[in-house]
């Protein structure tokens, strides 16, 4: 079977280099957009195909042979893809034209899925992307990308919601020292700049913490191609815009004292938390800080998190549920601690208890810092080495190695442990509670360990969603002669939609807690 040739138009014939000129012209079947079809005429077939070879497009073929066929990309692309099998499959070279980069949004993707990596060679070119920031000379490196058009259109519509009207914690940490956000979109022939305008005016209403202005480029590259750029969204709601088109929001934050809400306690905006957690708890004289306060299933958004990896709200509050804190001055290990809320929010119930939180992402330990301080606990630094813990000055010797003397903070005792979760539980003291939520390659013997070191009556839970590492977790339980329960839990939250909500089903949890017979 011949392999398919990709190509990247770029955004004209200009951009195409000699090698896709050689490409194109050996093509025996051309697969393009119409607007491309009749850009590459000029392009002439270099190789005729024998006509009595083939039984199609006889009103063209000539003396010398068959001319190239040439179709049409339209939205019916399962139609398309099947027209290229049979073609390949007659021994045909089929050469496809997509615009820009074929792997952005682009039928590229879409032929490597059906027809194999080992079947399909691309060839990138200029992106309407790379375009548009290059024309108003912007760094997109920490841009965030979205397409409104395919069958994607949903989730990407939600993930421009949560971008520009969530709060700027749940995204990535090197955001967060800007005030600026940058968001290109691949519009459609509904989803146009100036519905977009309209829909994201209405949206932020009347907030002025922050500001939406709007670029929008028509016909890149083209010599009728124009940029328009309007200081505020809602300016572009009523003009009209020629296609194809790419739009870029920027979101400049510019009240950087206002007061905003945030649970049941008053904060600092965002950026000024973020500077004060960067700074280690040294508070501007001139400003007031208040802890947030602690309640069982926070919500996520209240937490420096990773990408998402972070122990869902719903979630969160079954687990605190099965932990049964029964006793307030417990002690808990935290193994795989994340993010650290499952700790944090069990400092509410064992305010004379010890939390030891433990944790072998460095990047992770840094947001378990920041959301204790926030939430007004302080934490001893600590890193698990093989068989000791390495502390700083505040550290005493023990004798199997260097103990810990935590520092009280709001509620419970609190210490964070950077390192390996089997070397780190060795000097621990005897848990009565244990929360795992990571583990990796490690988990089953993570079980096995925690589950000897817990007292008698001790209460350990253990989320997973693999069902190997449930299957797992719950016959070793078992063998340990723990008392164990099973259950899956499965979480549906509301999105919102143009014109009304749906719900977005979260991945299914399975929770495993055991009671430990004496």
């Amino acid at each position: 079977m011949r392999v398919v040739e990709v190509i990247g138009f770029g955004l004209s014939p200009d951009d195409l280099t000699e090698k896709h000129k050689r490409i194109i012209a050996d093509a025996d079947v051309l697969v393009a957009g119409r607007r491309h079809l009749e850009l590459l005429q000029g392009i002439e077939n270099r190789k005729k195909v024998p006509e009595q070879k083939h039984n199609y497009d006889q009103d063209h073929a000539d003396a010398q042979g068959v001319p190239r066929e040439n179709i049409a990309i339209t939205k019916d692309i399962q139609s398309v893809v099947d027209i290229i099998k049979d073609r390949i499959g007659q021994g045909r070279q089929v050469v496809v034209v997509a615009s820009g980069d074929p792997l952005f949004h682009g039928i590229g993707t879409t032929l490597i899925n059906a027809l194999g990596k080992e079947s399909v060679n691309i060839y990138p070119n200029i992106s309407s992307m790379a375009a548009a920031f290059a024309a108003i000379k912007e760094t997109w490196d920490s841009a965030d990308l979205i397409s409104l058009h395919g069958k994607d259109c949903d989730i990407e519509f939600d993930r421009l919601n949560d971008l520009l009207f969530k709060d700027e914690r749940m995204f990535s940490r090197t955001r967060m020292f800007s005030n600026t956000r940058l968001i290109a979109i691949l519009t459609d022939h509904i989803k146009t700049p100036a519905w977009l305008a309209e829909y994201l005016a209405s949206k932020k209403q009347d907030d002025k913490s922050f500001n939406l202005s709007m670029y929008v480029f028509e016909n890149l590259g083209a010599d009728n191609q124009k940029i328009s750029f309007y200081e505020h969204i809602e300016d572009a709601a009523d003009e009209k815009f020629s296609n194809p088109n790419v739009v870029i929001i920027k979101k400049i934050t510019t009240d950087k004292h206002k007061q905003i809400e945030v649970g049941k306690v008053e904060v600092e905006n965002i950026e000024e938390l973020v500077e004060r957690t960067v700074e280690h708890g040294q508070k501007s004289e001139s400003k007031r800080y208040y802890p947030l306060k602690i309640y069982q299933g926070m919500a996520d958004d209240l937490f420096f998190h990773e990408k998402g990896l972070i122990t869902k709200s719903e979630i969160r509050a079954v687990v605190l549920s099965k932990l049964q804190l029964t006793s307030d001055d417990h002690i808990f290990w935290d193994l795989g601690a994340g993010s650290g809320s499952v700790s944090i929010e069990v400092s509410k119930f064992i305010p004379k208890g010890k939390i030891f939180a433990v944790e072998r992402n460095e990047s992770r330990i840094l947001d378990i810092k920041k959301n204790m301080e926030q939430f007004g606990l302080s934490a001893t630094d600590s890193v698990a080495g093989q068989g000791s813990l390495i502390t700083d000055s505040r550290a005493r010797a023990g004798q199997d190695g260097l103990i810990i003397d935590n520092i009280a903070g709001q509620g419970s005792l609190m210490t964070v442990i950077h390192g390996e979760i089997l070397y780190a539980m060795q000097n621990l003291p005897e848990p009565d509670r244990i929360f795992i939520g990571g583990g990796g390659k490690d988990i089953e013997e993570i079980i096995k360990r925690a589950g000897e070191r817990l007292k008698t009556d001790g209460v350990m839970v253990i989320n997973t969603v693999l069902i190997q590492t449930m299957n797992m977790a719950m016959d070793i339980l078992k063998t340990m002669s723990f008392h164990v329960k099973l259950i899956q839990v499965q979480v549906s939250v509301s999105k919102e939609m143009p014109f009304g909500e749906r719900l977005d089903a979260l991945n299914p949890v399975w929770i495993i807690s055991g009671k430990k017979l004496g």
